[in-house]
């Protein structure tokens, strides 16, 4: 067995892994990481099914070959339904929906209607001509539409989140949904690793490309492996039910609740709080989401996540610059004012500030 399988096999073993870990997890399936798991299931037979064209196996078993080429038209859909599960708990089937599965299943129906009308003999030569033209170019320019398929797939998918992002900015204080930006370059890092792969499988008779790419393939799921396991961590953050009805406030009433929010947050020290939330403060100031919701967009900061890091950060700025004990350390003034993610915290107050932490620290001492 060459290298080149033996790294195969390991890469399928550990997207079957991953795969059926996401898909029987009851956390990761609540958090629409179920499709995911499909999707890595699905890389995992591209691999095998590679593997198996290489070593002779579908020429012996002809009836076996050709089922899973249609699935690359899968990896896009599954991401797509990804995000779109994430952004709302309740995922419902819709003629909509079923549309974006219409391209695998038309392909999927042609294979199916080719095996049916032909003779076993024929789709063994078939096969022995699919591997006797692997290094031909006009097979290889075949495959880029695929990719991007599943590229347009995964932008879309991107663009879906950082609309959700957006959105949770209003209701919440402590959002961190960053893995799932991670998780989306990684598998984009994937797909395109494989793909280099296979340009060098057609144009390059050396192997030592080919086991290097393999190795980094494998790194790459591990990577992504572990945003995963970490990622089941995380809070599920979903936009609240707030009327988006017009809404507007007399001058003199949005001045008024401007300082009722104010105070509250300042007297209470409300922001301290890691988990709070806009209803949380609308509860407090004894006013609806959608109010508070208002002054705050209209006459504050730019939504109720930047407003209450706001004043995290001022918070963090007078502990960083009047206390002068050497053993309290960044992270305990991070908890101290209301962050329980040090990237959020870094990024928030180097935003504010232009410098980190420490950085900001040390102009004091």
């Amino acid at each position: 067995m060459s290298p080149i399988e033996v790294l195969s096999i390991v890469a399928v073993s550990l997207f079957v892994l991953l795969g059926l870990f996401l898909i029987t997890k009851d956390k990761a399936r609540s958090a629409g990481l179920a499709w995911l798991g499909a999707f890595f299931l699905l890389l995992a037979l591209n691999f095998l099914d590679g593997i198996l064209l290489i070593n002779g196996f579908l020429i012996t078993f002809p009836m076996l070959a050709l089922w899973e080429d249609p699935f690359v038209l899968l990896y896009g859909p599954l991401i797509y339904f990804f995000s779109l599960k994430l952004k709302n708990r309740k995922f419902k089937w819709s003629f909509e929906k079923l549309l974006h599965l219409t391209p695998f299943l038309v392909f999927e129906f042609i294979i199916l209607w080719y095996h049916i009308t032909t003779p076993l003999d024929e789709v063994r030569e078939l096969i022995q001509l699919i591997i006797s033209q692997q290094k031909n170019i006009w097979v290889l320019l075949g495959m880029i539409p695929f990719f991007f398929h599943v590229l347009t797939y995964i932008l879309y998918a991107r663009k879906t989140l950082k609309i959700h992002q957006d959105q949770l900015q209003n209701f919440h204080s402590s959002i961190d949904i960053q893995w799932v930006f991670e998780l989306l370059r990684m598998i984009l890092i994937i797909f395109i690793l494989s793909l280099l792969t296979t340009i060098i499988q057609y144009l390059a008779n050396d192997n030592i490309f080919s086991i290097l790419f393999h190795l980094l393939l494998l790194i790459s799921i591990l990577l992504t492996a572990k945003i995963l396991l970490s990622a089941l961590n995380q809070p599920l953050f979903y936009v609240s039910p707030v009327s988006e009805t017009a809404f507007k406030l007399p001058v003199d009433e949005s001045i008024r609740w401007k300082h009722e929010i104010s105070t509250s947050l300042v007297a209470q020290k409300l922001y301290t709080n890691p988990s709070l939330t806009l209803k949380d403060l609308s509860d407090h100031v004894g006013a609806s989401e959608r109010l508070i919701s208002y002054v705050i967009n209209n006459s504050m900061a730019e939504n109720f996540y930047d407003l209450i890091n706001h004043y995290r950060i001022e918070e963090a700025k007078s502990i960083l610059e009047s206390n002068k004990d050497p053993k309290l350390t960044v992270l305990e003034v991070m908890y101290q004012v209301g962050f329980n993610s040090k990237s959020s915290f870094n990024t928030q107050f180097k935003r504010k500030t232009g410098m980190t932490p420490t950085a900001y620290r040390k102009l004091y001492q």
